[in-house]
């Protein structure tokens, strides 16, 4: 099979390259993505790409193993693996990105459904959870990510001040992490232990036609803070928001209906909750502060897109 042997021929060259490659392509009467998994620049190591693609293929198989599984969850068929190449290639899911779908596919009459692929994104976080954590993945995969939340921020906030961000003084940002060192300390018993999570669960890694939600993109899954995944999609379905001001959209009511098919209600008042929200924000602030050569409209509304940032973190600080 030509394309076949052509993915093969040209993993190892890939994996001296930036980032990784997902690309799709024609396998005999299929469709199927490829993924290469390529050095990035932060942790650019070959031992962490054979950990991470390791945990990625384990973590499909065992959600291809559930049984209880929602029939609207979608999963994933992996054709073939190839670890040592740093390849993996599985069967395309039908539909688009949640993302697409909202901007690009969602109309008023779609109202209804569209509350309930929200709210089994929010199911599908509270299933993947019950997985248990195995020893493998308890192990750590490089070294440049602390385990502490608060010494994470520190990092991302120093990274910020050396960038040139100056949208906060220094007496701002110390009684911001001083703030997050308290909600850090009360964060309950019961949000300390470790669940199973995406890291990057958001509508754009979400493949959806209006009727099933399949998650995608398992690269960075590993153990982690039961609300991590949650916090993440709220704050990128945000962001979403933020981007496209213009557009009307029910918002509120996708966010309820999110958090309903987590079955948690009081989440976003909990310590954990907003103190993964304050390092999100910090994190945005961070993707936009570093260089780049955007066009003068892209410049403008970046620039509008971190006032907006700066303004959430103010509010979170005086309440």
């Amino acid at each position: 099979m030509n394309n076949k042997s052509q993915s093969l021929d040209s993993a190892n060259e890939s994996l001296r390259e930036s980032t990784n490659q997902v690309r799709r392509e024609r396998w005999d009467d299929r469709w199927v993505y490829v993924k290469r998994y390529q050095n990035d620049n932060w942790d650019a190591s070959p031992l962490v790409i054979t950990q991470r693609l390791t945990l990625e293929i384990a973590t499909l198989d065992r959600i291809a193993a559930q049984k209880e599984w929602h029939r609207r969850l979608g999963k994933i068929c992996v054709v073939e693996t190839d670890v040592e190449h740093g390849l993996l290639v599985t069967e395309e899911v039908p539909g688009w990105t949640l993302t697409d779908w909202i901007h690009y596919h969602y109309e008023r009459k779609d109202y209804r459904k569209s509350l309930r692929v929200h709210y089994l994104a929010g199911r599908w976080v509270k299933l993947f959870q019950r997985l248990k954590v195995t020893e493998a993945e308890r192990r750590p995969i490089g070294s440049k990510n602390p385990e502490g939340l608060t010494e994470y921020l520190v990092i991302r906030i120093d990274e910020l001040k050396r960038l040139g961000y100056r949208g906060l003084s220094d007496r701002q940002w110390k009684s911001l992490i001083r703030k997050f060192c308290r909600l850090e300390s009360e964060i309950e018993q019961s949000d300390r232990r470790l669940v199973m999570c995406h890291n990057d669960y958001s509508p754009g890694n979400i493949i959806t036609d209006g009727y099933h939600v399949t998650p995608i993109d398992y690269q960075m899954t590993a153990p982690g803070s039961p609300l991590l995944d949650v916090a993440y999609f709220l704050h990128r379905a945000e962001m979403a928001r933020l981007y496209r001001p213009w557009l009307r959209r029910p918002w509120k009511q996708w966010r309820n209906a999110f958090i309903a098919g987590y079955g948690r209600a009081d989440l976003t008042e909990t310590p954990l909750y907003k103190s993964l929200l304050i390092r999100l924000y910090v994190l945005r602030l961070l993707t936009y502060a570093r260089p780049k050569n955007p066009s003068i409209k892209e410049t403008l509304h970046c620039k509008w897109l971190m006032a907006a940032i700066r303004h959430k973190l103010l509010r979170e600080l005086k309440s």
